[in-house]
């Protein structure tokens, strides 16, 4: 199975991201997983020429403030999050863009 950084490269290399944006893009997805963010599927968007890449995660409350932060990056192109949990979520799982 490939690395994260394997397929998020894979899927951009078909793309028009310049190679700055690839590695910008990578660098932003590497460190949410490092911040422990369980990065479950990485895809391409766009038609008919992938223009960016989605990840599906899951995130702990913890995590919460590291996805404000992210919200700063040039690159950063949308989100969306659904708690677990209906009295008090603790996880969360949704999907970020990046173009």
């Amino acid at each position: 199975m490939k690395s994260i950084e394997q397929q998020i490269k894979s899927i951009l290399a078909k793309s028009e991201t310049d190679d700055e944006g690839v590695k910008e893009i990578t660098s932003a997805i590497v460190g949410l997983q490092k911040s422990g963010f369980k990065i479950r599927r990485p895809f391409p968007t766009g038609i008919p020429v992938p223009d960016g890449i989605g990840i599906k995660v899951v995130c702990e409350k913890s995590n919460i403030k590291a996805l404000m932060k992210l919200m700063e990056s040039p690159r950063f192109g949308g989100m969306e999050f659904f708690p677990f949990g209906i009295i008090n979520p603790e996880v969360f799982s949704g999907s970020i863009q990046f173009q």
